[in-house]
């Protein structure tokens, strides 16, 4: 993985991980966040994700802010 390519958790049969975290008490954004960063993953190879499931933690992010993690791979 290059140092400029975005982090993303490898699980595995060409499927990543990614958890986004929202400011809100908003999961929607927490979700939005994930997406974006699984595509800011795929986008440096000249994919796109597709998002697969997401895993949604009402306080699981600092301050007991929400977090999402997205599981996808590229296409």
């Amino acid at each position: 993985m290059g140092l400029d390519r975005p982090q993303a958790l490898d699980m595995g049969g060409g499927h990543y991980s990614v958890t986004g975290t929202a400011l809100s008490s908003s999961i929607d954004l927490a979700r939005g966040d994930a997406i974006e960063r699984a595509n800011e993953f795929c986008a440096a190879s000249s994919h796109q994700a597709v998002i697969e499931s997401f895993n949604d933690k009402a306080h699981g992010g600092n301050w007991g802010a929400p977090t999402s993690s997205a599981v996808f791979y590229c296409k």
